[in-house]
């Protein structure tokens, strides 16, 4: 990689979640299941086949998928990935990935919580060298301020969806405190004043 060269982004690569697989009960019923991704721009759909199982104690989550364009032949993949779990401070554990990928011949076993699928490999952020979307703006004077009005308005929309309540005991939730924040911002953007 360039010194120069801009790092890929995490919204730009597959990720798979162990909240998500949490929420959704895979790693608990132990059933298969599969997980599919779609990029409605370039028309490709991503499938991974997911099997959880215990080996030694230990949960162990089994990844089954395919790349490639189908025209020119597609190659089939399998990587193990370990899971493991910490003690939550009120009771409880959480579980953590263990980052499969290997460094330099070295097992890299970072605990994260997502793992990104770059060049047919599913590994941490750290070892596939991803950015975050955040990290590569300029906060002090953005590119295009027309492009920072419509990502803080779709923003604000998917907010807007995702609010239920706006108090809960007094006191503001912090998914509207998000939006309240979205809202000042793009309006401190937009409103114009003439001195006169």
């Amino acid at each position: 990689m360039f010194a120069n060269e801009p790092k890929t982004e995490t919204d730009h690569v597959t990720r798979l979640s162990i909240t998500d697989l949490t929420k959704r009960g895979i790693l608990d019923g132990m059933l298969p299941c599969t997980l599919r991704w779609q990029n409605n721009i370039l028309g490709t759909e991503q499938k991974v086949d997911v099997a959880v199982c215990r080996k030694g104690g230990k949960q162990v989550c089994e990844l089954s998928y395919e790349l490639g364009a189908p025209t020119k032949g597609k190659n089939f993949h399998q990587c193990k990935v370990s899971i493991t779990t910490t003690p939550c401070h009120y009771g409880g554990t959480r579980r953590w990935f263990l980052c499969p990928m290997k460094k330099e011949g070295v097992l890299c076993k970072k605990r994260v919580a997502i793992l990104y699928l770059k060049d047919a490999l599913f590994g941490c952020r750290h070892c596939h060298e991803l950015t975050y979307s955040s990290q590569n703006k300029n906060h002090r004077k953005p590119a295009n301020i027309l492009m920072e009005n419509l990502e803080d308005l779709l923003e604000m929309q998917a907010l807007q969806r995702e609010i239920k309540i706006r108090l809960y005991k007094g006191k503001t939730t912090k998914k509207y405190r998000q939006f309240e924040a979205l809202a000042k911002r793009y309006l401190d953007r937009t409103c114009f004043t003439s001195e006169g």
